[in-house]
């Protein structure tokens, strides 16, 4: 009776009791030898390994797959994961690039339309115009346009002014009294009050709201459009 596979001669290494033996001849064998599995797959898995060495280096990771922490890097730093509560991985990487692209990005409302009721009750019911952003953030208001569409009656406003600001009442941008009574649909971007510096403003909501009174007057056809571009920014 002929021997059993495992019972063959080992051919180029020594097996391990778990090797799964298979029988090898040639023509320069006495007799048939065994080989593992593990030495038929040796050539492809060493070239695979080497493959995904070189593709994990040339998406910046290490050869065994982690992440690389840049430590010179505007927004990657261990301590920004950390901050983050995000481990150090590819996929967190972007997620704190995406959030910093975010905060550079100059957010446009679109036209927001306030009608006749809206108008006469704008120092009793401020009107919003952005929501608050979430805690740790604030919102940065870059420029405010603003648009008298008119009916055929102006509204009478006093001497207030038309007010952009934040829900603790801090005043961003402003319109003289002269662009809410217009008497002819008029377009103007509000100014900016330089006396008036903003602070504690972290998650607040902006809103459009008279400095003092109620407006009067005006028809119900009239309406004012306003239109905002700003940015959120996170706290450090």
């Amino acid at each position: 009776m002929g021997k059993r596979t495992h019972q063959l001669t080992a051919y180029g290494i020594t097996p391990t009791e778990n090797d799964i033996y298979l029988e090898c001849d040639k023509t320069s064998f006495t007799e048939a030898k065994k080989i593992t599995t593990t030495q038929i797959c040796e050539v492809e898995t060493t070239r695979a390994t080497t493959a995904e060495d070189t593709i994990e280096a040339s998406t910046g990771l290490n050869t065994d797959g982690t992440y690389v922490s840049l430590s010179t890097s505007n927004y990657l730093k261990a301590a920004d994961f950390a901050a983050a509560g995000l481990a150090e991985n590819q996929s967190n990487a972007d997620l704190l690039l995406d959030a910093k692209i975010k905060e550079t990005e100059l957010i446009d409302t679109g036209w927001i339309e306030f009608n006749y009721t809206e108008i006469i009750s704008l120092r009793t019911t401020k009107q919003l115009l952005i929501a608050a952003p979430g805690a740790n953030k604030y919102i940065v208001v870059e420029k405010v346009l603003g648009f008298n569409d008119f009916n055929t009656a102006a509204f009478d406003n006093g001497t207030d002014t038309l007010n952009v600001e934040y829900d603790s009442g801090q005043l961003i941008v402003q319109w003289p009294q002269t662009f809410i009574e217009s008497a002819a649909d008029l377009y103007q971007e509000a100014a900016k009050n330089a006396a008036d510096t903003p602070i504690n403003i972290l998650n607040e909501a902006v809103y459009l709201r008279t400095s003092s009174a109620d407006p009067t007057l005006g028809n119900a056809g009239s309406l004012i459009y306003i239109k905002l571009f700003y940015r959120i920014i996170t706290k450090p």
